[in-house]
């Protein structure tokens, strides 16, 4: 059984709570790099340059948002 379609009120709702949650996922990733030591920061750069001909290779076609977040968590060190 399907689900019922959404009203136009949880649409609205919907894309508020992603907005919201864009936000908030973006405001822990800038306080993330930003409580980086000055080596910590280097090393984050280094893996990248050397790691990224191996990014390239693993794109998908996922959307962008998906791409950005697997970046930072490599960048992360997760």
């Amino acid at each position: 059984m399907q689900p019922a379609p959404m009203t136009v009120e949880q649409k609205r709702d919907y894309v508020r709570r992603l907005a919201e949650g864009w936000r908030a996922a973006s405001a822990d990733q800038v306080a993330t790099v930003r409580a980086r030591t000055e080596e910590e920061a280097w090393n984050a750069a280094n893996r990248l340059l050397n790691d990224w001909p191996d990014v390239c290779k693993q794109r998908t076609d996922t959307s962008g948002l998906v791409e950005q977040q697997r970046l930072f968590r490599k960048l992360s060190g997760g």
